[in-house]
C-alpha cells in the first residue's frame, strides 16, 4: 500500500463528477483498492490521495466512474455529471441507465466538534469487513478516507467517508446502483 501525507485541503475543493465508461484513463495515485463482483457486474472501489473514484463495469454498454476528489478532470472525459461542491452540504443526484438500472449519489457534510470528530474517525478505522480505509499522516489530525460496501440481491451500496482536520469536518457520501 502507498503512503502518502496529508496536505490541507478544504471541503470546499471538492468535485464531483460522473463520467460514461469505466475504463477512462485517471492518473491517480492510488493508495487502496477493492474489486467486488455482485450480480451482472463489477465494482471496483479506489483510495486515492486526493479522495476516491467507483468504477462500475455492467456491460459494455453501462460502465460509468463515481469520482469524488479535490482534483479538475480533463476536458476529454465523457462527463454526466460535473458538479464543484463549494459551500454545498447536500448534494443528490439520480441517474437512470437505459436497462431500468439506476444509480443515486447522495452527499453530506457534517461539521462536528473536535471531541466528536476524533471519535467518529476512530470508528472509521475499526476493523470490520467490507470495508477498506487509509490514514493520512497530518500534524492536524486524524485524516482519513473509509470506503464500505454492502452487495444486496437487487442493489449494491457503498459509503464513503472523508474527514478534514483542518476542519473539523466529515464528508459523507451513499451511492446505490440497483439493478
Amino acid at each position: 500500500m502507498n503512503k502518502i501525507i496529508y496536505q490541507e485541503q478544504s471541503v470546499e475543493e471538492l468535485e464531483y463528477n460522473l463520467v460514461s465508461g469505466a475504463n477512462i484513463d485517471l492518473d491517480l495515485t492510488i493508495l487502496d483498492k477493492q474489486e467486488i463482483n455482485f450480480k451482472g457486474g463489477k465494482l471496483n472501489l479506489v483510495i486515492i490521495g486526493s479522495s476516491h473514484y467507483a468504477r462500475v463495469n455492467l456491460s459494455n454498454t453501462k460502465n460509468f466512474t463515481e469520482i469524488l476528489a479535490c482534483i479538475n478532470l480533463e476536458e476529454e472525459v465523457n462527463s454526466i455529471n460535473n458538479t464543484k461542491l463549494l459551500n454545498k452540504d447536500e448534494f443528490r443526484l439520480e441517474y437512470n441507465l437505459e436497462d431500468n438500472s439506476c444509480y443515486q449519489f447522495n452527499l453530506q457534510t457534517l461539521l462536528l466538534n473536535q471531541k466528536q470528530y476524533q471519535k467518529f474517525n476512530e470508528g472509521l478505522v475499526s476493523d470490520r469487513s467490507n470495508c477498506l480505509h487509509h490514514i493520512f499522516p497530518s500534524n492536524f489530525g486524524l485524516a482519513i478516507t473509509a470506503i464500505e460496501y454492502e452487495v444486496m440481491d437487487d442493489r449494491i451500496k457503498w459509503l464513503t467517508y472523508h474527514s478534514y482536520p483542518n476542519q473539523f469536518k466529515i464528508v459523507k457520501t451513499k451511492s446505490i446502483l440497483s439493478y
